[in-house]
């Protein structure tokens, strides 16, 4: 039995996936670099974006709470779990 991610991770990668056409269903470490990736852009743009606006400070704070999980946990992530909470 592997991790299962937390509350605010499915709700951020949720969150991120709506934004998209493309429905993601990871099934391997690299679909969660990928994952990671996309992660770091958002992170990104939302500092460029706003700058100091409290709003994108927060998504900031959670973009980056679950990189950091995603990166400690990317070998044992139970992928069933993921996608059964993902929808």
């Amino acid at each position: 039995m592997g991790y299962k991610l937390s509350d605010l991770a499915i709700d951020t990668i949720k969150s991120l996936q709506s934004e998209s056409e493309k429905e993601f269903k990871p099934q391997s470490k690299e679909d969660i670099k990928e994952l990671g990736f996309a992660l770091s852009l958002t992170y990104m743009v939302a500092g460029f974006g706003k700058g100091q606006d409290e709003e994108f400070k927060v998504l900031q704070e959670k973009i980056s709470k679950v990189l950091e999980e995603l990166k400690t946990h990317i070998d044992d992530i139970d992928f069933d779990d993921l996608n059964a909470r993902l929808g």
